[in-house]
């Protein structure tokens, strides 16, 4: 049970970033970042984004949560929450640009 409790810990600890972002901590989107741009690039790679897509949908990513981080509303984690703005914002730059046919297509 120690494991779950870490989880436990570390959410509860993403929850008070996100209020210290919300209440404008400027800091507290650096330490967001931190925590969490590691495993949201590898999940951006693994999902077909090249280094620079990964690199530009990270900085779209945390500067969406910097303008809209009261939208959390602590129903899921707030990794799931990341993810889930970084895939939409993955998707976003897919669509607005034009790939060769050779590309293989995203996977979330």
């Amino acid at each position: 049970m120690i494991g779950g409790n870490r989880g436990l810990l570390n959410e509860s600890r993403d929850v008070r970033i996100i209020q210290g972002i919300v209440a404008g901590d400027r800091e507290a989107v650096g330490s967001l970042f931190d925590r969490h741009a590691g495993l949201l690039a590898v999940r951006l790679r693994r999902a077909g984004a090249s280094p620079s897509e990964t690199e530009d949908v990270l900085q779209e990513t945390f500067l969406d949560v910097w303008r809209s981080a009261a939208s959390f509303n602590g129903d899921g984690a707030v990794a799931a929450w990341l993810w889930g703005v970084a895939r939409q914002k993955l998707a976003m730059l897919v669509r607005s640009e034009s790939f060769p046919a050779t590309r293989q297509p995203l996977a979330f």
